[in-house]
């Protein structure tokens, strides 16, 4: 598998490839999470009750380029479930594809045992 370029978009905690596991059916535990950054982010917030602190510090440098970039997508119109990712630390991440209005993005998540997100990355 290639590496892919991050882009301006990507929250990153952790780099290198991803190694794929199949498809889980069960639905993942981060979805109203991940949805509660994407619209804080498209008002230009980092939701503090929702993340890390490592990963809130990320949000607030990248902050007005997820802005730009969400408004672009327009509303969130679907999200899917699509498994679990292992990371290359061993770390297991929920992944998500979510649809929005004008296009589509692919996330992964995990959380601390506080439950805020500690890792929120998209390949582009």
């Amino acid at each position: 598998m290639r590496s892919r370029s991050l882009g301006v978009c990507a929250f990153v905690l952790a780099c290198g490839l991803l190694s794929s596991r199949p498809l889980h059916a069960e639905e993942g535990k981060l979805k109203d999470k991940i949805v509660g950054v994407m619209d804080a982010n498209r008002d230009g917030k980092c939701p503090e009750d929702l993340m890390a602190p490592v990963l809130l510090d990320i949000c607030e440098q990248q902050v007005e380029v997820m802005k730009n970039r969400l408004a672009q997508l327009g509303s969130i119109t679907k999200v899917q479930y699509r498994g679990i990712e292992k990371l290359p630390n061993g770390v297991e991440a929920e992944a998500y594809k979510i649809y929005f209005e004008n296009g589509s993005m692919m996330w992964l998540a995990t959380a601390g045992g506080d439950g805020k997100l500690n890792y929120l990355w998209s390949p582009g």
